[in-house]
């Protein structure tokens, strides 16, 4: 079982101040009402009167009081262009879609465009998405008039270029933000140039959805009639993404096309958008295994949505019967498959009640890993545990437990074996069996005392969580810091398990005399989107952490690098 060794393998600041004056000063702070009916103003007041009266953009820009700040001040001092660019995309989607004051957000926006008009570009960069990238910014902010602006920028400048797939790609985006940002009249100008059939289609569907929403009906219905006159001429030739991509977009210009006729309440050019889509999709997947399990679950959905629910069955059965057909061929490469998809699938079929097809595709699976003796089975025994009990369906799980237990008493491996528990403590857990999840846990600690450090360190990424969330954060404190020098790069993924439990000044912790500013950079700005996320401030003991490892990254800033030496 090739593919499941696989499965194995896989589980072992402020510079722009007078610009920014001037941009705050044009039109003043678009008011935005957050879900739970505040507003960004009085989350902002309440964080600033938590932090003591500082003013949150301060505690922001300042890289001993905030994680996102220590990220930036790395991304503005690194000599690695690849990391500067990239930690900046991820701030300003961090900062232009949390609550935080806009000035922050703004002044990210700012400095991101003096990186790219400025410093040097890392080789394969693509300047059209990072601009665009800084543009959504605004958008994210409510900052329209100058999204629009420089979007028309990019537009001119994009008109000029020889056409490339970097250029195709980008003038694609363009338009995708165009939408977003609303503007029916540069919509209909991008709209009006595109010669494509397919993606003009598409990008017309676009319009509608606009003019529908600002209570054009006969604009948007007049556009719904034009496009289902000739949806049979369409044609999908001009890619804008890469060529292997064209499945994505003529899926993407059909689903505009059904969207449009839903909004218009036109269900009979809906199911006719669906149909078209269905088959022809299908038929460009015919050869995709993994398309022909978790492909269809969005025309599942679809037919669904508009009523259609023998439709919607039909489309499901047929799924768990190609599912069996792909089983009995390859069993290794069809559970795989089964795997990769199947919560997906499941969701779908809870999602509308399709209780009889959910009993169908689970009993198919138990039969198949029932029969089998094999021991690789037990991987995917114990996925189907889990499945089973979290949809509720009224099926015996004890037996498959037994054939669990039966398989593992035949493993003597030790590295599969301590793997193996980790996969059943979590299993134990979500099927709420606490006396096992205890009986594991002593397992596991035995195991741990005689195995490689570097299998341990593979183990401790995959169970943190469950040790954290099961309070034996002792046995996951043991191991984390000699995982971490085994393997660096799990410094981002333990670090923020962490932080996600509440553990905020042992996250920041684990950075401490370490030398990847690369990876330390992109594990303050993921504890620092949880701080924003929960609107948390930095408690005392966490800015001490912060202000020593600010002070180790100046240091090392400030020291010659080898190149310089010599």
């Amino acid at each position: 079982m090739a593919v499941v060794k696989g499965v194995k393998a896989y589980v072992q600041g402020g510079v722009f101040a007078g610009c920014l004056a001037l941009l705050l000063g044009c039109s003043g702070e678009p008011e935005i009402i957050l879900p739970d009916g505040g507003s960004v103003a009085d989350a902002v007041a309440d964080l600033e009167e938590r932090a003591s009266g500082q003013a949150y953009a301060d505690v922001l820009t300042d890289p001993t009081r905030h994680p996102i700040a220590l990220a930036r001040y790395i991304a503005d001092h690194t000599s690695d262009e690849a990391t500067r660019f990239g930690l900046y995309r991820i701030l300003i989607n961090t900062l232009s879609t949390h609550v935080v004051p806009e000035a922050a957000a703004i002044d990210v926006l700012l400095q991101a465009q003096w990186h790219l008009e400025n410093s040097p570009h890392p080789d394969y960069f693509d300047p059209y998405s990072y601009e665009l990238a800084i543009i959504d910014g605004y958008i994210e902010l409510g900052r329209k008039d100058e999204a629009l602006v420089r979007l028309q920028e990019v537009d001119q400048y994009l008109s000029q270029q020889i056409e490339n797939h970097r250029v195709l790609n980008a003038r694609y985006l363009r338009t995708e933000l165009a939408r977003k940002l609303g503007d029916t009249a540069f919509l209909e100008e991008l709209v009006n140039r595109q010669t494509d059939p397919g993606i003009r289609a598409q990008w017309r569907a676009y319009l509608g959805l606009l003019y529908l929403e600002e209570g054009e009906e006969m604009l948007a219905r007049r556009i719904a009639d034009d496009i289902n006159f000739r949806l049979g001429e369409l044609r999908w030739s001009e890619m804008p993404l890469d060529a292997h991509q064209e499945n994505y977009s003529t899926e993407v210009a059909y689903a505009a096309l059904f969207d449009l006729f839903v909004a218009l309440g036109d269900t009979r050019s809906a199911l006719e958008v669906l149909e078209l889509s269905y088959a022809r999709v299908t038929e460009q997947h015919s050869d995709n295994d993994y398309w022909r399990f978790s492909g269809p679950l969005e025309y599942i959905r679809k037919f669904a949505e508009v009523g259609e629910f023998t439709r919607a069955e039909e489309i499901a059965v047929q799924v768990i019967l190609d599912t069996e057909q792909l089983i009995e061929e390859s069993p290794d490469h069809g559970f795989y498959i089964v795997y990769s998809g199947f919560q997906e699938l499941a969701d779908a079929l809870a999602e509308f009640d399709m209780v009889e097809q959910q009993r169908q595709l689970l009993r198919l699976l138990a039969h198949f890993i029932m029969a089998e003796e094999d021991t690789e089975a037990v991987w995917f025994a114990i996925i189907l545990v889990e499945f089973m009990h979290a949809f509720d369906l009224d099926m015996d799980i004890d037996d498959m437990i037994h054939h669990i237990r039966l398989l593992m008493s035949e493993i003597v491996d030790r590295e599969e074996r301590l793997v193996l528990f980790a996969w059943k403590l979590k299993m134990y857990v979500e099927v709420g069996r606490p006396d096992d999840v205890t009986r594991m846990f002593t397992a596991i600690e035995r195991e741990l005392r005689g195995q490689r450090a570097e299998d341990v360190a593979m183990l401790l990424d995959f169970i943190g969580p469950i040790l954290i969330e099961q309070d034996r954060k002792d046995l996951f404190d043991q191991y984390a810091v000699p995982a971490i020098d085994i393997f660096p790069y799990l410094i981002h993924s333990l670090g923020t398990t962490l932080a996600e439990h509440q553990y905020y000044e042992d996250a920041l912790a684990l950075m401490l005399g370490r030398d990847e500013s690369y990876s330390i950079a992109y594990l303050l700005v993921s504890i620092g989107e949880i701080y924003l996320r929960e609107q948390r401030i930095p408690s005392e003991p966490e800015r001490a952490v912060l202000k020593a490892l600010y002070e180790e990254l100046a240091s090392g800033f400030a020291a010659p690098s080898a190149d310089a030496l010599h």
